[in-house]
């Protein structure tokens, strides 16, 4: 009998013998290469065997059916390439692969929650402007301090703060929040807190593992801030 791996690069090679599907995914094949561990991790938790294939991560399904993540041919695409089982009737085959496609789909998902648990968690970045040179004499010495919150788990939600501090005693405070790209101006420290940064707090809390626990208790509210296309440039995607 012909080892896992040998029976796989067979049944790529012999389409004739195989029914298959591929479907092109939405990531450079480095992004792609990089999900591969993860993939293959989160197929062995599921009990089904998974290995690292000659282009990527393979896994069989309960039903014979085996998912394939891998490098196109040319190397310029990641596909998923799904190979039914010798002798399914043509009847059986599109329901085969409607039940594959959702297991891959589940698999998927599962890989991508584990490899952002095993991420850092979001930087703190406090950047001071410089100071303003040569005032007029009737302006007030300013000083600026950034503080930026998001990072490599939650790259759609960012906060800036812009605080402003006044040597004739006045100060004054504005803010931004982004979320998902979307900017967002705030008229105060606590409009930002409940646009995302209760929501960030939670989630550092819990090392980023508890999202949906987080997005109930501590939820995305921008209700106090006021929607301003023009700061979306400056969102982190």
């Amino acid at each position: 009998m012909l080892p896992t791996r040998a029976v796989l690069v067979l049944a790529l090679s012999l389409t004739s013998c195989v029914t298959m599907r591929v479907y092109k995914l939405p990531l450079s094949t480095a992004e792609g290469q990089a999900m591969v561990p993860a993939l293959i991790a989160a197929s062995q938790e599921q009990g089904l065997e998974s290995f690292h294939g000659p282009n990527g991560a393979v896994t069989n399904l309960e039903d014979g059916v085996m998912l394939s993540w891998q490098n196109s041919a040319g190397d310029d695409e990641f596909i998923l390439v799904m190979s039914l089982p010798d002798k399914i009737p043509d009847a059986e085959a599109q329901a085969r692969f409607e039940v594959a496609k959702a297991r891959a789909d589940q698999l998927w998902s599962l890989a991508v929650a584990s490899r952002s648990m095993l991420m850092p968690p979001p930087a703190v970045v406090v950047q001071p402007a410089p100071l303003v040179a040569q005032p007029a004499p009737e302006a007030a010495h300013v000083e600026t301090t950034t503080i930026s919150i998001g990072g490599g788990v939650m790259p759609g939600v960012t906060v800036t703060v812009d605080e402003r501090s006044s040597s004739q005693g006045a100060g004054t405070s504005s803010a931004t929040c982004c979320i998902n790209g979307a900017g967002y101006a705030c008229p105060s420290a606590a409009a930002v807190d409940r646009c995302s940064g209760a929501f960030m707090r939670c989630m550092s809390a819990c090392d980023f593992s508890c999202q949906s626990a987080c997005a109930r208790d501590a939820p995305l509210d921008p209700s106090a801030c006021r929607r301003e296309p023009a700061l979306d440039s400056s969102c982190r995607r």
